[in-house]
């Protein structure tokens, strides 16, 4: 009877073990539940979204007009042949991209023909010279010949004429009348063959001087020739290339090398035809990024007449300033984009470039976000320190915004018209800078 009774026992003992670890840990909930910290109330406009904003400022601004253009050398040479000729040699160290002066030697021409040119008339214009020498001598000769026919022929007249006289008192017969006329005659006519061949000395000398001058003219081309076969370097500069070989047989005009200056360069950029009215000659321009990184400072030297009608572009001409390294970085045939900055200043209101969400703007009112669609007037590429941001790339709106209009300017897909938010302002920050931190790990 004993035995049956001891399993209900047990089962007694381990009910009421049971309850009263159930009843212990219920006791310590309750304990827990009612210490508990009570989590702090935050209102519903603490919880919203903080956002960046800038508040709507005018400044001063000057329009800027965007264009593009290809680098090219104010002056630039191509050195052609100019006798027709066998390349002899050229001088060590001639290459591409070798350096040289004005007048430097480029290429020597074979030049045995233009020698022997020059030898040739030479020698013409030296029996020219023993001609005229000659003449000079046969003309005091023919001078003196000269003036003693013309006393010949005025004593042949004395004489006649006194025999004339003679004859009419009747001491002088006709015959010898008549020896004093045919020495007369004679005289006379030996006068006319001296005082023709003494006139032959000016055409004679003429014609000769003619023939002298024809052969100096000769002898300086045969010279200029001779010279050519030097082919030198026009102006100082950097070889761009070299065009011929030793042993190459050259014609005139063939091109042997061409050299650039590049230490005065200009870009002929394109804007459009737009922007005539408000581009003057002095205008600065920025040439953005060629060298480094690093923008080239410059101005408006030209402006083309003509507009394009095909492009509708105008054409306004940069001329870069050389530095000790070249100009600026930038080499003929490169192509580079500039900003141009008019030269008429106005108040206006800017925004951050990434600010735009497309066409649209979105801003900030009563802690609420309100998209507005806008519409570009024209973008500007400057810092402006006075607005506490360091962006470079800002727009000019074409409807004015009110001043101190907080503008967002992260927009994200995240922030909606409507958003409850939290503005906060962006002055002193870097957006670089925060770019960086934001994506640092």
């Amino acid at each position: 009877m004993a035995k049956q009774r001891t399993p209900w026992l047990a089962i007694v003992t381990r009910s009421l073990l049971a309850v009263v670890v159930v009843a212990v840990g219920f006791g310590i909930f309750q304990v827990l539940y009612r210490t508990r910290p009570e989590p702090a109330r935050s209102d519903r406009a603490d919880a919203a979204p903080q956002v960046e904003v800038l508040p709507a400022t005018a400044v001063t601004v000057r329009r800027q007009w965007e264009g593009f253009g290809s680098v090219r050398a104010l002056r630039s040479a191509d050195v052609p042949a100019r006798v027709t000729a066998t390349v002899a040699s050229i001088p060590e160290g001639i290459e591409e991209g070798t350096r040289v002066a004005a007048g430097d030697l480029i290429v020597r021409l074979d030049d045995t023909d233009f020698t022997r040119s020059v030898e040739i008339i030479t020698q013409l214009l030296a029996d020219i010279d023993a001609q005229l020498a000659q003449l000079d001598v046969e003309e005091t000769s023919w001078s003196r010949r000269v003036t003693l026919a013309d006393e010949l022929v005025a004593l042949a007249e004395a004489e006649f004429q006194r025999v004339i006289d003679a004859r009419e008192r009747g001491g002088a017969k006709q015959r010898e009348v008549d020896l004093a006329r045919q020495s007369l005659v004679s005289v006379v006519r030996d006068q006319v063959v001296t005082r023709e061949a003494f006139d032959t000395i000016t055409p004679r000398r003429q014609a000769l001087e003619a023939r002298k001058a024809g052969q100096t003219a000769e002898l300086a081309q045969a010279r200029a020739n001779l010279a050519r076969t030097r082919v030198t370097s026009p102006l100082s500069g950097v070889l761009q290339s070299v065009d011929v070989e030793v042993g190459e047989n050259l014609t005139v005009g063939q091109r042997v090398a061409r050299v650039v200056d590049v230490s005065r360069l200009e870009v002929p950029l394109r804007l459009p035809a737009s922007a005539r009215a408000a581009i003057a000659i002095g205008d600065p321009v920025t040439l953005a990024g060629v060298s480094g990184n690093v923008p080239i400072r410059a101005a408006v030297t030209r402006i083309a007449p003509e507009d394009d009608p095909g492009t509708r572009t105008m054409v306004v001409y940069v001329e870069v300033a050389a530095t000790p390294t070249g100009a600026g970085g930038l080499a003929p045939g490169q192509f580079v984009r500039a900003v141009v900055t008019g030269d008429r200043s106005e108040r206006r209101v800017v925004i951050p470039r990434r600010a735009l969400d497309g066409d649209r703007l979105l801003t900030v009112e009563d802690d609420h976000v309100v998209g507005r669609p806008v519409r570009i007037a024209f973008s500007l590429t400057q810092r402006f320190p006075e607005l506490g941001v360091a962006d470079e790339q800002w727009v000019v709106l074409e409807s004015e915004l009110a001043a101190e209009t907080l503008i967002v300017t992260n927009p994200s897909r995240a922030i909606s018209d409507g958003l409850l938010v939290r503005p906060v302002l962006a002055r002193g920050t870097d957006p670089g800078a925060r770019a960086k931190r934001e994506h640092s790990p």
